[in-house]
């Protein structure tokens, strides 16, 4: 097993490092396809999925299995985390304690234990949603029932038929039966970790392992973190870790959707996700790796005066497309203020207002392609740079930047991910560059 695991450490490693957002994309993690984790947390109510409403899971392995042929195609390297998972599994001499058939009826059973258990709280939702709809002339899409359960065994055929029988039901135990276990006793799936950015972010040199927010996610950071660390890719690579951790009940987070390095600086976002704490805890190795720090600050969001999830992150509602090019939407932008982190001389956090977001963008001369509040919301700025002018949109109803971008010299790529962006995510949520430049 030693020898095994040293063998897999040397061929791993590589060069790693994101010092601007727009660079030549070289490797990116991925987690894999969404599974039966994702299945259950079809029937928990919103407030605990994360989601922002039911979606086929089936469709959205399809979705994401699309999304990492088409970036494979551009000869982008793609670490797939469930891929490691399982060979480390392996190398390690992990033992299921029960067959592929028996976890499959056990996680049947979670789901209609989920379902009965759950049930007031979900109606109680789609009656609040059908009010707003009424006010806003929406929608309401029915949520998902017991039926939802019959797609558990594709899934974990499909495991089985990848991993081999052992690594599929360790992985899938660990997901869906253990996942999480909440203050008031539910174990909870990792219905949300295909959604690869989140839990770690690489900004410049400096691996920042993220503090989650939500009960449902707090547990997937330690999945990522064991098996990158297992694989080897961090090895002599002179990355520096930063654990963030929580210093008290609730404070003390960060989140990797927030963190975008551009124009030789790290933007951080501080609002619904990410805290001032858990900023702090990232400064000192951010600056020490050459690269500026600017938080970006939603004050509303970071009060919790504000739903965070409409603009949870800072890559759903601002990302670059060049150096001096950015797709962002004014109306969120205004919102913001801009702060200049630095290291002061008696080596303390410091910080000094740079103005309003929408100035600091003004000074930079950036070319900003606007979108509206509603393409904002369709995840319009949640696309994949591959660098060299070429990018991958996220298509969901109601957001195509094909026409803009392709009128400013760039080219447009489209993943289709109508069901995967009903989970609250789209392209970049999924990929976590790991080199780019």
């Amino acid at each position: 097993m030693k020898e095994k695991e040293a063998e897999r450490k040397e061929i791993n490693n590589t060069e790693l490092g994101v010092f601007e957002e727009t660079a030549q994309l070289k490797k990116v993690m991925m987690w894999g396809l969404p599974g039966a984790e994702t299945i259950l947390g079809q029937l928990l109510p919103k407030n605990r999925s994360c989601f922002e409403k039911s979606f086929d899971v089936l469709k959205a392995r399809n979705e994401m299995q699309g999304a990492m042929d088409l970036i494979h195609k551009q000869g982008i390297e793609i670490f797939v985390v469930k891929d490691e998972w399982a060979k480390m599994i392996q190398d390690k001499g992990v033992v299921a304690d029960q067959s592929a058939d028996e976890l499959k009826k056990e996680l049947k059973e979670k789901g209609a234990y989920f379902y009965d258990r759950f049930k007031n709280e979900r109606e109680k939702e789609i009656e609040e949603e059908k009010q707003k709809a009424l006010r806003e002339a929406g929608v309401v899409e029915e949520p998902a029932g017991l039926e939802i359960l019959e797609s558990i065994d594709s899934v974990i055929n499909a495991d089985v038929a990848q991993y081999g029988e052992n690594a599929a039901v360790v992985m899938n135990q660990r997901l869906s039966l253990n996942g999480f276990f909440c203050r008031d006793g539910e174990n909870i799936p990792l219905a949300n970790i295909f959604y690869a950015r989140d839990q770690s972010n690489l900004m410049g040199s400096t691996w920042i392992w993220s503090s989650m927010k939500h009960d449902i996610r707090k547990a997937e950071v330690g999945i990522y973190k064991d098996v990158v660390r297992y694989s080897g890719i961090l090895r002599d690579s002179g990355i520096t870790e930063v654990e963030v951790e929580e210093v008290e009940d609730g404070v003390g987070k960060f989140e990797g959707g927030d963190g975008i390095v551009n124009n030789r600086t790290a933007y951080i976002g501080l609002g619904g996700r990410t805290d001032l704490e858990g900023i702090k805890q990232v400064v000192e190795p951010i600056l020490k790796s050459g690269l500026e720090l600017v938080i970006v600050r939603d004050r509303e969001r970071a009060r919790n005066g504000k739903d965070e999830m409409d603009a949870m992150h800072l890559d759903t509602f601002w990302m670059p497309t060049g150096i001096e090019e950015i797709v962002g939407c004014p109306d969120e932008i205004k919102k913001r203020q801009v702060f200049q982190t630095y290291m002061d001389e008696n080596e303390q956090v410091s910080f000094r207002s740079l103005g309003s977001f929408s100035d600091h963008l003004l000074r930079r001369e950036i070319d900003l392609v606007p979108l509206t509040k509603y393409e904002q919301e369709r995840y319009a700025p949640n696309f994949l740079n591959l660098g060299n002018g070429q990018v991958i949109l996220t298509l969901a109803e109601g957001n195509d930047l094909t026409e803009q971008l392709s009128k400013r010299g760039k080219t447009v790529q489209n993943v289709d991910f109508q069901e995967v962006t009903k989970g609250f995510g789209g392209l970049h949520c999924a990929t976590a560059a790991l080199k780019r430049g």
